[in-house]
């Protein structure tokens, strides 16, 4: 539990303890003590303190945007095991093209851009599924 002074859901001093938060307001005249609630808090995806439950949300273009960037990156960290004279076996070459049209079909996936990408160790955990 905080004593809060926000604007709009954006914290702007926040104290477990009501009196050392007076205490501070006590030098700003623009903050009534009035306007002290209280309540819980959050870090929203700008790294602000929020009211619990005011925290902005991010919008799906910009969970789509960091979704792809995520599997580019994985699919270019994965681009080596491709090559012919990469030393691993052929089984382990498939599993690595199976992952990698996991991380190419995200964007198609139904539950796009809510979703969590993974990485090869956690997609092969789930037994090769991308699930």
């Amino acid at each position: 539990m905080f004593y809060i002074l926000d604007n709009n859901g954006q914290v702007l001093f926040a104290d477990d303890q009501r009196q050392r938060l007076l205490d501070t307001i006590a030098f700003m005249p623009q903050y009534l003590a009035a306007d002290i609630r209280e309540g819980e808090l959050e870090i929203g995806y700008d790294g602000r303190f929020y009211l619990s439950g005011d925290a902005p949300q991010k919008s799906s273009e910009e969970k789509a945007a960091e979704i792809r960037e995520t599997r580019d990156r994985l699919l270019a960290e994965t681009d080596r095991y491709m090559l012919s004279d990469y030393p691993i076996t052929e089984e382990e070459r498939e599993l690595y093209r199976q992952y990698r049209q996991y991380l190419r079909d995200i964007p198609s996936a139904a539950d796009f851009p809510e979703l969590e990408v993974k990485t090869f160790s956690q997609w092969e955990m789930n037994g090769w599924t991308g699930a």
